[in-house]
């Protein structure tokens, strides 16, 4: 059945590869209201992504969401923390973009509430990696490699596009 699962899978990802995709990250609710804060010294942004720690594709400078991933541009930068909530392990992805101009920060600052990422993707690979299945036995993975085109910071309230990384 697995088997089976990630031909059809693969097969999916073959039909996809000419076509442009976007994946929409809205940070967890909590982040938004209290802790996205511009970083003055690094001119930095930094949001969080949580990753079931059994399904973590261990590569430096990538972002995962999901099955997704991503080479990390040179606009971000990344770092991954281990963390437990009742008996279940996540990495915590920071995400960190830099905004030079201190006026457009402080709008983002405001409006943090409705700040989304749109990541703009062509699907490339396939490739399998290392996970662990519901009894936590090894077991081989596979996620969706891609190139990414273009990250958009934008106010999903009004649709303002902010920055363009």
């Amino acid at each position: 059945m697995n088997n089976r699962f990630t031909q059809i899978s693969c097969l999916h990802c073959f039909f996809l590869v000419d076509f442009l995709c976007y994946l929409d990250f809205e940070p967890a609710y909590y982040e938004r209201n209290n802790l996205i804060k511009y970083d003055l010294n690094s001119k930095t942004f930094k949001v969080t992504n949580e990753i079931y720690s059994n399904n973590f594709y261990n590569k430096p400078n990538y972002l995962q969401f999901e099955q997704i991933i991503f080479k990390c541009p040179s606009s971000i930068t990344n770092d991954r923390k281990l963390f437990e909530v009742g008996g279940v392990d996540f990495i915590k992805q920071n995400i960190r973009f830099k905004i030079e101009d201190e006026t457009l920060a402080l709008k983002i600052e405001e409006n943090r509430s409705n700040l989304k990422l749109l990541f703009v993707f062509k699907f490339t690979e396939v490739p399998p990696f290392e996970g662990l299945d519901f009894f936590g036995r090894k077991t081989t993975l596979y996620a969706l490699e891609n190139t990414l085109k273009k990250v958009i910071v934008y106010n999903s309230s009004t649709g303002e596009i902010y920055h363009t990384l």
